[in-house]
């Protein structure tokens, strides 16, 4: 597999993703659809610290403070939170600045194997059409 092609490919899902949400009011981003665990808020959290925990791998390095793996890790929900989440605007911030991290952990040498890269945008896909169902739904 083409480390660059992957990176490409990177960059495209959050920018899709980026595209549907675009706009989307304060309200229809809490909004937890029928038979969904989470809400969209939720699910931009989730994909930035997946990533994160994908780049500790990487580099052994956690640039994320511990608050965004409470929030939004596996088996975490909205419904259990306790406080306040990462902003909104924190999270696409973040959506597009990873790219940069991810590409820079490649760049200089932390993987030998694109195999780690491929299966985090495979998750990312996932996600990226459960984003499109909710937005459609909410």
């Amino acid at each position: 597999m083409d480390t660059l092609s992957l990176l490409k490919d990177l960059s495209q899902v959050r920018r899709y993703q980026l595209a549907q949400i675009d706009g989307l009011s304060i309200e229809r981003r809490t909004v937890i659809p029928q038979g969904f665990r989470n809400h969209l808020h939720w699910q931009l959290g989730h994909i930035v610290a997946e990533t994160d925990n994908f780049l500790f791998n990487l580099t052994g390095k956690q640039e994320l403070p511990t608050i965004f793996r409470c929030y939004f890790a596996n088996g975490t929900s909205p419904k259990e939170w306790a406080g306040d989440p990462p902003s909104w605007e924190e999270l696409t911030n973040l959506l597009l600045s990873q790219c940069h991290h991810v590409r820079h952990a490649f760049e200089s040498g932390n993987c030998e194997s694109t195999l780690p890269l491929a299966h985090h945008l495979y998750h990312e896909w996932c996600h990226a059409g459960i984003i499109n169902a909710m937005t459609k739904l909410v």
